[in-house]
Formats: structure tokens, C-alpha cells, sequence
């Protein structure tokens, strides 16, 4: 089990806030970005997190098919595994906002007040 998936399965029935920071290197539109996939398996291949509460911000092109699907692909796993969502997942489309912190931001500002 990775270092990660040990930390997160040792706060089960606490409250956990977690923020992944991602850089979108050489994936395919709709795929999930290189640098998240080991955490993408690591989470399906350990099971079962029902005490977890999680949100979602994926950035996508909406000049694509699968506009955001690396980050769908996320949420439908993370609810696989019983992790509970707090709010709506926010799409922010790369082609309407140049500077997604400026869509984001507002975002995290709400969904913390959630949790």
C-alpha cells in the first residue's frame, strides 16, 4: 500500500480535507494526467474509504469529446469506493478561462466551508 493511502486510511472517521495540487503533462484529452494515475490505482487497488469526504475540481478543454474526463474518471472511482462527496464537482473549461484560479478559488473558498 503507498505511503499516501496509509496516511489517508489512518484518518478514517476524522474529518480529511486534501487538496492534489496536479501539473498536466502528456495524457491524451480525457485520460487521466500521468502524475495522478499511480494515485488513481493505488485508491482502487485499496478498497473501501466510506468516511471519506472529498471534492473535485477537473480542468478540461470543451473543444474535446471527453472534455474533464480524467476527472470524472476520479469522481466515479472515488464514489466506487464509498468516499462521500461534499458539493458539486467544478469543470472549469481551459478554453473559457485562460487563468482557472480565478474560477477555482471561489470554489475552494465554498467548499471548505462545507466539510
Amino acid at each position: 500500500m503507498s505511503p499516501f493511502l496509509k496516511t489517508l486510511k489512518s484518518l478514517t472517521g476524522r474529518v480529511t480535507r486534501a487538496l492534489f495540487p496536479g501539473h498536466y503533462f502528456h495524457y491524451r484529452p480525457g485520460d487521466l494526467p500521468d502524475n495522478i494515475r499511480s494515485l488513481f490505482h493505488a485508491i482502487k487497488d485499496a478498497g473501501y474509504f466510506p468516511q471519506h469526504r472529498y471534492g473535485l475540481v477537473a480542468l478540461g478543454d470543451s473543444g474535446y469529446e471527453h472534455f474533464c474526463g480524467g476527472g470524472k474518471q476520479f469522481d466515479a472511482l472515488l464514489q466506487d469506493v464509498a468516499a462521500q462527496r461534499v458539493g458539486d464537482i467544478l469543470l472549469v473549461d481551459a478554453a473559457e478561462n485562460p487563468e482557472p484560479e480565478q474560477v477555482t478559488n471561489a470554489w475552494v473558498e465554498r467548499w471548505g466551508k462545507l466539510i
